[in-house]
């Protein structure tokens, strides 16, 4: 089922994109000598790409194993065996809102499952698929998505870390300092369990020490019965006297153990049962729920704007067209660019609707396995100053390196 072109069989899916990448092949060529050297892909990194530093690695990754040539064939088997060949179709849509920064276009890519193998087609600038197939009709927009696809295709996906993984990354070491202490505060309870149950065996052998000397109290007062003498008599009631003092001290050292042991097991209890995140935990909690508010209210506040825009822009058509030169003219066109601009304006404000749910609903439930509140909290600024490092460089008691630096950056 495959078909030969240039000495490889292919599978007609993949006639577009080997087109595409032997079309990016002749655009490096420069001398046209069928090969792609050191300095031709050099001058594409910094000319076209406009790559002002930090090209080396890319370009390490385009000549691997120091091949200085690259001929249209090991440009096909390079990108067939490449990361970005195998993304998903949520991965790409994830690479045009992040890298691309062209996010509009989101449901276009969905509609047309758009995935890494296609990426070719874009980075070809095929005028076809991206106009007609994708409706990408602003040509700056097309030069933009040009670009950035040439990047990943000829030198793999973009390097560098974004706000959603600097977040993760936040979130998933507080969940390892809230493991860890739980962790020390479980060895602890084991441990007062422990001596708990070492008083109880204790409080055992004394409950049988007593009952043994109650024994010997009763044999001591029969005998003392049995006597002839009244001095003998005496003697005993005094050893009696005596015993009967050695119980009652032996019955309130028993209650007062007794007591303790219940009391360390009601207390024990009752903090098993109360657990609650510890302080600098919450407080993390707090500034990451506040910094995600902030950028979700940036983001709402600008497809609010937008809208608004989209509104302006359809009002005035329709004042345009009740005029008697609107009438004479031709609003065709407007009238396209107005019902794209509302149809995005309603894309975006449902997916921020969307957002505020699911944020809604995540933070709810990590309030409740928290055992805090994280939404109510006293700002911002003020837990930024808590969690700041002291000013003689020594760090808060949790505040550890990386995310006092990720914080920073933010």
């Amino acid at each position: 089922g495959c078909v030969v072109v240039d000495e490889l069989c292919l599978v007609p899916e993949e006639i577009p994109n080997y087109e595409a990448i032997k079309s990016l092949h002749s655009q490096l060529d420069d001398d046209h000598s069928g090969d792609i050297d050191v300095a031709e892909s050099v001058d594409f990194l910094k000319e076209e790409l406009q790559y002002a530093k930090g090209y080396e690695k890319r370009q390490k990754v385009f000549h691997y194993n120091n091949d200085q040539y690259i001929s249209v064939r090991e440009l096909w088997h390079i990108w067939k065996k490449s990361e970005v060949h195998n993304w998903t179709v949520d991965q790409t849509v994830a690479w045009l809102a992040e890298s691309v920064e062209l996010q509009q276009y989101a449901r276009n890519f969905y509609e047309n499952a758009v995935n890494g193998s296609v990426l070719p087609r874009l980075a070809a600038n095929n005028e076809q698929f991206l106009t007609k197939v994708l409706g990408i009709k602003d040509p700056k927009h097309r030069s933009k998505i040009t670009i950035k696809a040439m990047d990943v295709v000829l030198f793999g996906p973009p390097k560098g870390s974004h706000v959603k993984d600097l977040v993760l990354v936040s979130l998933l070491t507080l969940a390892l300092i809230g493991c860890f202490k739980a962790y020390q505060r479980n060895r602890e309870y084991e441990g007062q369990l422990s001596d708990m149950l070492r008083d109880m065996e204790k409080l055992r052998e004394a409950e049988e020490n007593l009952q043994q000397l109650e024994l010997k109290m009763n044999a001591k007062a029969n005998n003392s019965e049995n006597a002839t003498t009244k001095s003998d008599n005496g003697n005993r009631d005094e050893e009696v006297q005596q015993l009967k003092l050695q119980l009652e001290e032996e019955r309130e050292k028993n209650e007062i153990m007794k007591e303790q042991m219940k009391r360390g097991l009601e207390e024990a209890e009752l903090e098993d049962h109360h657990w609650s995140a510890p302080i600098d935990l919450q407080h993390w909690l707090q500034l990451t729920y506040e910094r995600e508010r902030i950028a979700f209210e940036k983001k709402q506040c600008a497809a609010r704007e937008q809208f608004t825009m989209a509104r302006e822009l359809c009002e005035k058509l329709n004042r345009q067209r009740r005029s008697l030169m609107g009438m004479l003219a031709s609003v065709h066109g407007k009238m396209d660019n107005v019902d794209q601009s509302i149809s995005q304006a309603r894309t975006i404000m449902e997916e921020v609707t969307q957002e505020l749910r699911e944020r809604e609903q995540r933070w709810r439930n990590i309030e409740i396995l928290a055992g805090c509140t994280i939404t109510t909290n006293a700002g911002i600024h003020t837990l930024e100053l808590m969690l700041r490092p002291q000013v003689n460089g020594r760090p808060h008691s949790t505040y550890a390196p990386s995310i006092g630096m990720t914080g920073g950056s933010q």
